[in-house]
């Protein structure tokens, strides 16, 4: 059976349309399997990177703002300590001669202006001297705070400790360097409160934080949170954070990627400084992991905006070289027919 030169161009020109489809489904496979191995790469390779990075900037802010934090805390630790070991002090507290204990303290407020005021409670709790002339102040007298975290810790660790106060008696977050009076027979008789309030503390504390992406944390050895870099103290104090466990159990240096106290899953950094003789604070410092997620799809954004845009190139070209294809084959079809 004889085949017509209509046929044949027609078989022809079927074979040819179904190569060109054949290479443009294999080219757009490539492409874009071209494109998921360099999104996933430059993600992996962008995330090794950032976490690197992180814990790096992590282990240079602690070191960094280490030596600052445990000279602020000893330095104010110990002026309680003094406080309660001056042998004149104790003997006017034993003769109520208040007006001396007055002299005494409020002659530390003038020498460390880190604190705002300093307080006494007796062996059972009773507020019993404030240096604050305020009514408020002067309204706490006689009422009982052997309740208060503060007075608890000195009393049974009977050495000088640090604890908080969240939403305070005189209406502010408070710092409290805690001191007990050792008496004769070897019991608590005393225990002096020095205040810092934690707004301040941030001035106060000489930490420039060359990292602001880094929230700062201080923990005492309790485990509840004292302070809050970013400022609010009011959801800090008295809260704990996980990484304070650990850091309790013993561990002086942690590294970890964790939920913290408000939910994100962070990259944090705990550190045990140890405050004089007996106490602890725990630096802890954590960096967002949902922010690098928002970095990463940024990235992830980029790469398929490179690629949409190398798409249209090629398919511009392509569609220009289709053309020519298709004019060259017309017109060796006008030649074939003529001959």
């Amino acid at each position: 059976m004889k085949i017509s030169h209509n046929e044949l161009f027609a078989h022809k020109h079927l074979f040819i349309v179904v190569v060109i489809v054949l290479i443009c489904a294999f080219t757009a496979g490539m492409f874009f399997y071209a494109y998921k191995i360099t999104r996933d790469q430059i993600t992996a390779n962008y995330r090794q990177t950032f976490e690197k990075k992180t814990w790096s900037g992590l282990e240079i802010f602690h070191a960094s703002s280490q030596a600052a934090i445990s000279d602020y805390f000893s330095k104010n630790l110990g002026v309680v300590s003094n406080v309660v070991n001056n042998k004149e002090f104790y003997t006017a507290l034993e003769k109520h001669d208040m007006s001396f204990v007055e002299e005494i303290l409020k002659r530390q407020l003038a020498i460390n202006q880190s604190f705002n005021n300093f307080s006494i409670l007796d062996k059972k709790g009773t507020f019993i001297f404030s240096t604050s002339t305020s009514e408020d102040a002067k309204k706490l007298v006689g009422q009982d705070f052997s309740s208060r975290n503060y007075f608890k810790e000195a009393v049974q660790k009977k050495h000088p400790v640090i604890t908080t106060l969240f939403g305070a008696a005189l209406g502010r977050d408070l710092v409290f360097f805690s001191a007990p009076i050792i008496g004769l027979e070897g019991d608590v008789d005393y225990v002096v409160n020095g205040t810092v309030v934690l707004s301040d503390l941030g001035v106060k504390v000489p930490v420039k934080n060359e990292f602001e992406e880094f929230g700062l944390i201080l923990v005492n050895d309790t485990g509840d949170i004292i302070f809050r870099g970013n400022g609010d103290v009011g959801e800090a104090a008295g809260y704990s954070h996980p990484l304070a466990e650990r850091l309790l159990s013993g561990e002086d240096d942690v590294l970890a990627e964790l939920v913290d106290d408000q939910q994100k899953i962070v990259f944090a950094k705990g550190t045990n400084i140890l405050i004089g003789k007996n106490s602890k604070i725990f630096i802890i410092s954590s960096y967002d992991k949902g922010q690098f997620e928002k970095d990463i799809q940024l990235v992830q954004e980029t790469v398929k905006h490179i690629y949409s845009q190398l798409g249209l190139r090629i398919l511009f070209f392509g569609s220009i070289s289709l053309l020519i294809l298709i004019i060259i084959i017309k017109r060796h079809d006008t030649a074939a027919h003529h001959i």
